[in-house]
């Protein structure tokens, strides 16, 4: 039984590694059960996979994914608060931390005042503004699942056709 499609029941960032025994044995269960199957003929005439070429960012990142780095993203320590009171020296980065982390508080505090009271609104009429577009999707959709269930209901009826001759016939 080849693997024609492949199936990944983990989560790699929640479930653990499997141990070098789980593994032997999992593999060891997985060819007891293809032995019983004989290979699909067919799966042969799929076609050969495709190398990616992916771009230079999407490498870094699969390296970086690979190689079980932390992702580097945005240093949010410049918003947090400092734990302790700072020497003198640090003073002047611990007020430009403090100002970046009371400006962006400030404008976080605006901007979800404006969401609280215009929010609403707003998506309501976004939603009425494309309600026609919607429609039309639907419409069209209901239209196209119509033409499905026809063809269908054609196919059905041919293939009881072609048993009728075929039972004639014999």
């Amino acid at each position: 039984m080849p693997s024609i499609t492949t199936v990944h029941d983990s989560l790699p960032y929640i479930d653990p590694e499997p141990t070098a025994s789980e593994r032997a044995a999992a593999e060891a269960l997985i060819s007891q059960e293809r032995s019983l199957v004989p290979d699909d003929p067919d799966h042969a005439l799929l076609p050969p996979t495709i190398n990616p070429h992916f771009s230079p960012a999407i490498e870094a990142e699969l390296s970086r994914i690979a190689s079980k780095q932390p992702l580097a993203a945005i240093d949010l320590t410049r918003y947090e608060a400092p734990d302790d009171t700072p020497a003198p020296s640090d003073l002047p980065t611990a007020l430009e931390r403090a100002y970046a982390s009371a400006t962006y508080l400030r404008a976080r505090r605006a901007h979800l005042a404006l969401l609280d009271s215009y929010g609403k609104n707003a998506w309501n009429r976004a939603q009425e503004e494309v309600s026609g577009d919607i429609k039309s999707l639907e419409e069209t959709w209901k239209r196209g699942v119509g033409r499905v269930l026809e063809t269908e209901v054609a196919t059905e009826t041919l293939r009881r056709e072609v048993l009728e001759v075929r039972r004639k016939m014999a």
